[in-house]
């Protein structure tokens, strides 16, 4: 299904809201009645640590759409944020849209250049190649973050676009020169950028079809205007970072955290379907999880542990927790919930043949050895997501590529626990 050109706002409320009428409603026909020009949600998931978690707004116990904005300039994939009243989202034309919470109308606009059209034989299903990833705000600074590949010089940007005076007041070139070198013909800007430490984290992953030997990246990019980037760039090729949510920063550390994609080839590969933990200035990985069956039914049936995104566990959903004695067989009742959920019947001592939870305590240094920490994730990538703390849950691979297994893969995020 293609995605959106235009923004709806969804509204979660404390009643049910009827729609004041029975026709099918245009742009900017109020639907119901919109939520209040409060909150602020200024990058992917509410937070740094993505935990998709609110506490200054009201439990909601329903949802209708609020309105729904103008027709956009092109087809919207990141993630929109709010901020003071505002909504931005952004589309493949290189254009942030500034619309107003409250009533869906246009408030502003600025397009940032013409992005780069996808060339003549190389691969991916994105074209334009303009903002595709989810743009960060700094509420301090006033900016909005967003990244593309321009046309005129085939190179990545990150662009801050002032909120007041609505003009671009950094233009920073991502060098192609880095590392092994940042191939624009086979690498895709997918994930959100994040902000801390100094930095607009820009991470890069391929394309659909795998073209070249690319690597996942990292790019840190100065909100001075500096143009001495930093990045980090995966060991092995393929192993993309690529999931929509991008880069998480752990707030008390700098430590910046994200998943790669499974190498091509996998034999030989490092790091290929891991949790890197980085420092606040990227470069190697300071510790990384990688399951242990990682090679043979991560890499090897390309289930790629990196399409989805991590998130840091901590005290902001308590209660969200659960004890640990307990892990395992929450895990079987919440594999039991996703298998029955899709029609495929499942019973529980099924699932104890399929699946086996092993202790990483002593491998995997990121790992949190006090709790598990499960929640509900985002709608398409991983809608029921796990994470666990000293443990990790492991599925064998079936000799084919089953639906079932498809949709679990689809619905399971890994996440890193500090």
């Amino acid at each position: 299904m293609a995605p959106l050109a235009a923004c709806v706002l969804v509204a979660w409320m404390a009643a049910p809201v009827t729609a004041p009428n029975n026709s099918a409603p245009g742009p900017q026909t109020k639907l119901a009645v919109a939520a209040a020009s409060t909150g602020s949600w200024p990058v992917y998931h509410h937070d740094n640590a993505h935990t998709g978690y609110d506490s200054t707004q009201p439990a909601a116990t329903g949802a209708a759409a609020g309105w729904v904005s103008p027709t956009l300039d092109g087809q919207v994939y990141a993630e929109p944020l709010v901020f003071n009243g505002i909504v931005y989202t952004a589309t493949l034309q290189g254009t942030v849209y500034a619309i107003n919470q409250s009533d869906g109308t246009i408030a502003w606009s600025k397009n940032v250049g013409a992005p780069h059209p996808v060339g003549s034989g190389q691969c991916g299903n994105i074209n334009p190649l303009g903002i595709l990833g989810t743009p960060v705000i700094d509420t301090a600074a006033n900016r909005i973050y967003v990244s593309e590949i321009l046309n005129v010089d085939s190179a990545w940007h990150v662009f801050g676009i002032d909120l007041s005076s609505h003009l671009v007041v950094m233009d920073t070139q991502i060098p192609s020169g880095v590392g092994t070198g940042l191939d624009w013909t086979i690498e895709q800007q997918r994930g959100a950028l994040a902000l801390g430490n100094g930095y607009v984290y820009v991470p890069f992953g391929g394309r659909i079809g795998d073209c070249g030997p690319y690597h996942g990246w990292v790019i840190g990019v100065p909100t001075n205007g500096s143009t001495s980037v930093t990045f980090y760039e995966s060991p092995s090729t393929a192993e993309g970072i690529w999931a929509p949510g991008g880069v998480v920063l752990d707030d008390s550390t700098g430590n910046a955290f994200f998943a790669t994609g499974n190498a091509i080839p996998c034999s030989g590969a490092v790091n290929s379907d891991s949790v890197i933990r980085t420092a606040s200035t990227l470069g190697t990985a300071t510790s990384f999880f990688q399951p242990q069956d990682w090679s043979a039914h991560w890499c090897g049936p390309d289930l790629d542990l990196g399409s989805v995104t991590t998130s840091v566990a901590g005290p902001k959903r308590p209660q969200d927790r659960i004890e640990l004695n307990r892990l395992k067989q929450e895990f079987l009742a919440a594999f039991t919930r996703s298998l029955t959920e899709n029609g495929f019947g499942k019973k529980p001592e099924d699932l104890k043949t399929m699946a086996r939870v092993n202790t990483a305590k002593e491998a995997h240094p990121l790992i949190d050895h006090t709790y598990g920490h499960r929640r509900l994730g985002n709608c398409r990538h991983h809608r029921r997501g796990w994470v666990v703390g000293d443990r990790h849950l492991q599925r064998p691979r079936h000799a084919a590529q089953s639906l079932q297994e498809r949709v679990l893969a689809d619905r399971r995020a890994v996440e890193a626990p500090l």
